[in-house]
């Protein structure tokens, strides 16, 4: 920089009573901004205002470098994640759907039929035990309601067959009573 002052008297003033930092939009000597730090410095029985500084170009430049780095990698990461989250959905899911496939194929034509409970030690077994516990209470409702009808069924059969026997008989009984 030569003799060209960085500080104003104003700056070696505050300089002198302690440390002080700032930015110069331009320096003579320097086509760019900088950075500076003054401290006080004692030496020899004189206080001095001891100054460094660097431009700030290195930092625009490092600035520049990561932007341009993230405009590039940025959406290629999004990319690689988004698929690697899409792969990993469809694997975890993987048991969900072999459990709905099966469940929309058990019906009360084909009792024992239950749903594959996958060994994941999570929330997913437990639906699928609780969910084949549910058939198994189904099932369970379902013979005993067939075997009630069953018993129903045979219970009634007796009093209609007689009842139909009775209303055969008065049909027979009021035609010979008509001939006389």
């Amino acid at each position: 920089l030569g003799r060209a002052p960085v500080l104003t008297p104003l700056d070696v003033r505050r300089g002198l009573r302690g440390s002080i930092m700032g930015e110069r939009g331009r320096v003579t000597g320097l086509d760019e901004p900088s950075r500076f730090l003054a401290v006080p410095v004692d030496r020899e029985g004189h206080r001095y205002v001891l100054v460094v500084g660097a431009t700030l170009e290195n930092r625009a430049e490092t600035l520049a470098s990561l932007r341009d780095q993230l405009l590039i990698a940025g959406p290629i990461a999004l990319l690689v994640a988004t698929g690697a989250g899409y792969l990993l959905a469809g694997l975890s899911l993987r048991p969900v759907d072999s459990m709905r496939r099966r469940a929309a194929s058990i019906s009360a034509e084909r009792p024992g039929e239950r749903l594959p409970v996958p060994r994941t030690r999570d929330e997913l077994e437990r639906l699928g035990h609780t969910l084949n516990q549910m058939l198994d209470r189904l099932e369970e409702a379902l013979v005993t309601e067939r075997s009630f009808v069953a018993d129903a069924s045979h219970e009634l059969r007796t009093p209609l067959a007689l009842l139909r026997t009775e209303l055969e008989l008065a049909l027979r009984h009021s035609g010979s009573a008509e001939e006389l």
